[in-house]
């Protein structure tokens, strides 16, 4: 949610602050996961 507010973004979910920290936090951890397979494959 580029440009917004934690609260904006949440809003805009239809979550609350926190569960959309949570969510955010846990879908840039699958992102990592699966960047650094496709990283460690090519090196």
């Amino acid at each position: 949610m580029n440009g917004l507010s934690a609260a904006e973004a949440a809003d805009i979910m239809a979550v609350g602050e926190a569960a959309f920290k949570s969510r955010l936090h846990r879908a840039r951890l699958k992102v990592r996961s699966a960047v650094s397979g496709l990283v460690e494959g090519d090196v």
